[in-house]
């Protein structure tokens, strides 16, 4: 049984769909007759299971008796549950006004991988259910690969299969297709708010950029050009093209960035008349603190068998050793010991067995002594605790935008000895809570034994990063201020 109004904003209601025909009908009628009405279903029995998604995947609104089962796990604020169809004309009138203020609050994330791992997405992926339940927005995903389920967000997946290493290619046109097909097909746009951490949504309100690939291209054609290293050189000048024309022409009403050299940078890539904020790299401050540090260390020395002598550096990465400049390290290291000093020690955190692998081939070429300074644990249950055995922690990178190792480092209390690279200067001050390092060999080990000396003088300092904790509600005041018709809506 279905009923609707034809007047600007009406309600629509639906009780109990039969079936999957319909259910079609009345959302073509819906969206036809009533575009901006809100979709309120009311069930009062189980429905078949596919069914039950596709009515969860398009309802503004959940009204559910007590024999209906629809996502028990979903505590979002459109679903309120009833014991008595004697209940439903006190409750509709307040749920329905509920409903239509939610509906202006659909929040809108675009990424190829709107999963944890992924440096882009980590930390919303992170607070996602504190959007959803804390300030009540209605997530929508445009992904490739995702973690989150339908309790937590509403998915449109995009280029399934296709290999996620080229997603910088096919992906930001993929949206810019879509988005196209969207206006054409509905006349409006898909959420109240758009954000996205790719470009490709030419007219996203926020656009977070952790990436800029014309400067790693200069880096691969300086440093790293070889046959192996042309197809990446390749991917990213294409990528070069499409990031210059989106962020000159597709103005995103924010531009994010991740810490102060990218938005230098940015600035003079997409012009003056750009908004460009920074919403800098974020990091766990409940795992990597002072007080994590102190617990873990001893017991960590221990346990990787450190012997109090040693003078260790953490370095920590998933792989991409060349651009991070271990190898770089790893001739600095064969000097030292060359030199006679043999209390060095380099503690690799992270990486997966085929990455390291290759690495130890390249090191068994390259390097004399690594077997002797190399301690390697691959991928470690606490990466702060295993930071905490180190005395110093080492990044000589050739490019990065803001990595948050570094701040989670910095955030241990860990003295930091970083190349000039970008995002250095978020948690470096040299002389002050570490030293930065020259990418020659015979530069970079002068300058360790100068840092093993500087380490009693050296005073701990936080990093100029986003303490998780705080990110939702940073991020959740960015969304308000964004938000058409925002001083009716409370986060």
């Amino acid at each position: 049984m279905a009923f609707g109004k034809s007047k600007p904003d009406p309600e629509y209601l639906i009780q109990n769909p039969a079936g999957w025909f319909e259910w079609l009908l009345e959302l073509i009628f819906r969206r036809i007759k009533n575009p901006d009405s809100a979709l309120i279903v009311v069930l009062d029995k189980t429905l078949p299971p596919a069914l039950r998604a596709s009515i969860f995947h398009y309802a503004d609104g959940l009204l559910l008796g007590p024999n209906a089962d629809l996502f028990e796990e979903w505590q979002g604020p459109d679903v309120f549950r009833y014991s008595a169809a004697a209940q439903l004309p006190g409750i509709l009138p307040e749920f329905i006004e509920r409903c239509k203020s939610i509906r202006k609050k659909t929040l809108l994330w675009i990424d190829p991988n709107v999963i944890r791992q992924s440096p882009a997405m980590k930390a919303l992926v992170s607070s996602a259910d504190e959007f959803v339940a804390g300030h009540g927005w209605r997530l929508k995903l445009w992904c490739q690969k995702t973690s989150l389920d339908a309790s937590q967000a509403k998915v449109s997946g995009i280029s399934q299969g296709w290999p996620l290493k080229l997603a910088v290619l096919y992906f930001p046109f993929q949206i810019a297709s879509r988005q196209f097909l969207w206006f054409l097909c509905k006349g409006d746009r898909p959420a109240s708010l758009v954000h996205a951490s790719t470009p490709g949504f030419w007219k996203a309100d926020i656009t977070t950029v952790h990436f800029l690939n014309a400067p790693f291209c200069v880096v691969i054609w300086k440093h790293f050009l070889s046959l192996a290293t042309v197809p990446r050189l390749l991917i990213g000048l294409v990528a070069s093209v499409n990031e210059y024309v989106f962020y000159r022409l597709g103005r995103p009403r924010i531009l994010l960035t991740v810490g102060n050299s990218v938005a230098t940078a940015l600035g003079e890539l997409a012009g003056h008349s750009a908004c460009i904020e920074v919403m800098p790299s974020c990091y766990d401050d409940l795992e990597f603190n002072l007080v994590r540090r102190a617990a873990s260390r001893m017991p960590m020395r221990l346990q990787l068998g450190i012997s109090p002598e040693w003078f260790v550096l953490a370095f920590a990465s998933q792989g991409d050793y060349q651009r991070k400049g271990f190898l770089n390290l790893a001739a600095a290291m064969d000097k030292l010991w060359n030199d006679g000093k043999h209390h060095f020690r380099v503690l690799l955190l992270g990486g997966n067995p085929a990455g390291i692998a290759r690495l130890k081939t390249i090191l068994d070429d390259t390097s004399k002594h690594w077997k002797s300074w190399l301690i390697i644990t691959g991928w470690v249950e606490s990466l702060s605790s295993a930071m905490a055995a180190a005395d110093a922690f080492v990044f000589p990178s050739y490019y990065e935008s803001f990595a948050a190792v570094e701040a989670e480092a910095c955030a241990l209390g860990l003295p930091m000895a970083l190349s000039d690279h970008w995002g250095s200067e978020m948690v470096l001050k040299p002389g002050q809570n570490g030293i930065l390092l020259p990418l020659d060999a015979q530069g970079m080990a002068e300058k360790l034994l100068e840092l093993e000396v500087l380490i009693p003088f050296l005073t701990t300092m936080l990093p100029l990063a986003t303490p998780l904790s705080e990110f939702a509600s940073r991020m959740g005041e960015i969304y308000r201020r964004l938000l058409p018709g925002k001083e009716l809506l409370h986060l």
